[in-house]
């Protein structure tokens, strides 16, 4: 009998039979994945990663415009319409930010940017551009 190492995303599992103890690779579950070679267990993906595929060597970061709470994601939550994130691998639906030529409001909407002004989007306050002024109503 020849015994070698299980391999990244697998790790060895004991199991017993009629014959005894014996020890088998299984795959790491969606949501987890295990880099090493010879592992005893998989680890859960962190917050703000993703794996949506049995036996994986590794976690995902969630991409632009997505993020994951907790641990063990199997897919990434969407920001809602009009928001977005600025980066990947974010871990909450507060880290959605109004995107580009929009501004939040005090109500937490996101509002276009008016005419004469400017709005990067991501939590930057409105600019307003020369030759205008930005009021000071907002909603």
């Amino acid at each position: 009998v020849r015994c070698s190492s299980c391999s990244g995303g697998y790790f060895s599992v004991t199991v017993l039979d009629d014959i005894g103890a014996t020890t088998k690779c299984q795959q790491c579950d969606a949501g987890s994945s295990q880099p090493m070679w010879g592992s005893e267990s998989c680890e859960l993906c962190a917050e703000g990663y993703y794996q949506g595929f049995t036996g994986q060597s590794a976690c995902i970061r969630c991409p632009r415009g997505t993020y994951s709470t907790g641990k063990g994601s199997t897919a990434c939550v969407s920001c809602a319409a009009g928001r977005s994130t600025d980066g990947t691998g974010y871990r909450s639906a507060d880290d959605c930010k109004c995107t580009k030529d929009s501004y939040e409001s005090t109500t937490g909407d996101c509002i276009p940017c008016g005419i004469g002004a400017v709005c990067d989007g991501f939590g930057a306050e409105p600019k307003a551009l020369p030759g205008y002024h930005l009021a000071e109503v907002r909603e």
